[in-house]
């Protein structure tokens, strides 16, 4: 992505090695948590389709829609603030304010409630996002940031898995706890589980506080005061490669998220699996082979990026994806139950790779002054496509086009499937333009 004069380049301060994978070890943490708020829904969906009397379409849509648009919208401001601001400060803040919103999805009593406090937690973890790519991108040379960021990025296999394993854990044990509890009133089952997962990440904020160091120099944020100052220049230089790799993103994240969001209920009511159950496998899968397929990825992408290969990172995805299609249909596609854990090994593994290297693929081809906005808008684009793709289009093909709650597997095969398809080919397209774009930043004057 071209180089854009509108503002000078941030200074950047040298920091230590051991301070830079500190910054990366608890932005990693608030990756975690936040995935756990955003995939605990995944588990309930049963639960709160009873309680509150709704169809797999307004589920899908609570999933999707309601957390991504407000996620989306807020994107950009908190990229703007990660380019001028400390951008420990601006994550803190963030996690507070996700961590107190799940806390209150508990206190929902409608449809509409839950509704807009999913669109609240999307709003906080905008915030997340464009500071961390930036600020691990500010700290790490381009032969080390592939696996710093692969590191950073294993914070959604493990949050993802930690929310199926643990988040199963809480739904059981807020079975057992009385039906009303001091200072909370009564609630359900499931609301309960919300308040639960919700609060302990009030902590955390506190300490990305402590650790977290800014590694631009004293007054050496971006200074443009427009929000998209620079942005339309590197529009004009790099059309095909944006469009392409926005599309091929939202393709593959929209592939996960079906994923995440349908596995459960696939397996609870084909298999006849509690929910307790599918979270502990599934969970275990996700940090397993998640987390192994993430840094794996970017063990790979460093090994190319040493080697001189300008578009490891890319060619490390492409592979991932098209392997991926094949094994994350035939999941949901066999009927016989060993045999759909057993390929979920594969696919998890390599459902991870873009995830991983997605972000240091772009923060690589981005021009320093505007890190935080450019990955506030590939965050923006790609959570907003995806999230509505995925987990929507299961449902719509679960609701609408079979009638039958028990297909939901064979929607999931569909949609993953031709999702990751998808986003493997148009990656391939990008290649070159990628290669052009890092070129051209390289060779740019300062």
């Amino acid at each position: 992505m071209n180089h854009v004069p509108a503002a000078p380049a941030p200074r950047l301060s040298a920091i230590s090695r051991l301070r830079a994978w500190a910054s990366v070890a608890i932005l990693l943490v608030a990756a975690i948590i936040s995935f756990i708020d955003r995939q605990l829904l995944s588990l309930l969906i049963d639960p709160i389709k009873h309680d509150l009397k709704v169809s797999d379409f307004q589920m899908g849509l609570l999933v999707g829609p309601a957390f991504a648009l407000f996620h989306a919208l807020a994107g950009i401001p908190c990229g703007w603030l990660a380019d001028r601001a400390g951008r420990g400060k601006v994550v803190a803040g963030g996690i507070a304010l996700w961590s107190a919103l799940t806390a209150a999805s508990g206190f929902a009593a409608s449809y509409p409630q839950l509704f807009l406090a999913r669109m609240g937690v999307g709003v906080g973890e905008a915030t997340l996002g464009p500071s961390a790519h930036s600020l691990i991108a500010d700290s790490f040379d381009a032969k080390r940031l592939p696996l710093a960021m692969a590191v950073y990025s294993t914070g959604v296999a493990l949050g993802a898995g930690l929310a199926f394993a643990f988040g199963a854990q809480a739904v059981s044990l807020v079975g057992h706890l009385p039906d009303s509890l001091p200072l909370v009133g009564t609630l359900r089952d499931w609301q309960l589980a919300f308040v639960l997962v919700g609060l302990p990440g009030l902590p955390v904020a506190l300490l990305v506080l402590l650790v977290v160091r800014e590694p631009r120099a004293a007054g050496g944020q971006a200074q443009g005061a427009a929000i998209f100052a620079g942005l339309a220049p590197l529009w004009r230089g790099n059309r095909r490669l944006i469009l392409c790799y926005l599309a091929a993103i939202s393709a593959l994240t929209g592939s996960g998220y079906a994923s995440h969001t349908w596995l459960p209920a696939h397996f609870i009511r084909n298999f006849g699996w509690t929910p307790q159950q599918a979270g502990l496998m599934l969970g275990a899968m996700l940090m397993a082979a998640g987390v192994a397929g993430a840094l794996a990825a970017g063990a790979a992408g460093a090994l190319l990026a040493r080697r001189g290969v300008l578009d490891a990172p890319l060619r490390v995805i492409i592979a991932a994806s098209l392997l991926h299609a094949p094994f994350t249909a035939a999941v949901t596609l066999v009927g016989a139950e060993p045999f759909a854990v057993l390929l979920m090994a594969p696919a998890t593994f390599l459902s991870s790779a873009f995830v991983a290297l997605g972000p240091a693929a772009v923060q690589a081809a981005t021009p320093v002054a505007l890190r935080g906005r450019v990955a506030a808008i590939v965050l923006m684009v790609t959570s907003l496509a995806g999230m509505v793709a995925g987990p929507v289009g299961v449902g719509a093909l679960t609701s609408f086009v079979f009638g039958d709650d028990k297909a939901v597997g064979l929607g999931l095969a569909i949609v993953a499937g031709l999702l990751s398809l998808i986003g493997g080919v148009l990656l391939l397209a990008a290649l070159a333009p990628y290669r052009a774009a890092i070129l051209r930043l390289r060779t740019a004057p300062d």
